[in-house]
């Protein structure tokens, strides 16, 4: 069951992604996948509901009338998917911390601190800076 709504919450993500980027091609580039990739997931999700979601023809892609109500519900999962995978990593502290600095401060409080705070949010990647310019002064 699991593979089963991992393949229609992917087709789901690809078909929202083709409406909000207007077209396969540009989908498919910020999804870094084929065009091809892309027109099979959304042919398969269609052949699945046995409804056509989107017009396509060479110059345009618009929804078909069956489009939007699936748009809006497909969004809907979406959301309630990411809202329930944030809820699960409640309390994990992850991402990207820049931090600019003056060199004497940064060697006297930064730095002795990082060993620390990395072993403790190791899902946490630093960009140090340091300058020995202070901000404003000439």
């Amino acid at each position: 069951m699991a593979k089963v709504l991992t393949e229609q919450s992917g087709e789901m993500e690809v078909f929202l992604r083709v409406i909000e980027q207007g077209g396969f091609s540009a989908a498919a580039r910020s999804l870094d996948l084929a065009p091809s990739a892309v027109s099979k997931l959304v042919g398969r999700l269609e052949r699945r509901l046995r409804v056509r979601l989107l017009h396509r023809t060479t110059r345009a892609l618009t929804l078909s009338l069956e489009g939007p109500a699936y748009q809006r519900a497909a969004e809907q999962v979406v959301q309630v998917m990411n809202d329930a995978e944030d809820a699960a990593s409640n309390g994990t502290v992850r991402g990207h911390l820049r931090i600019n600095s003056t060199l004497p401060f940064g060697q006297k409080y930064i730095a002795p601190a990082l060993p620390s705070f990395l072993a403790r949010y190791g899902d946490v990647t630093v960009d140090l800076s340091f300058t020995a310019a202070v901000a404003g002064s000439r």
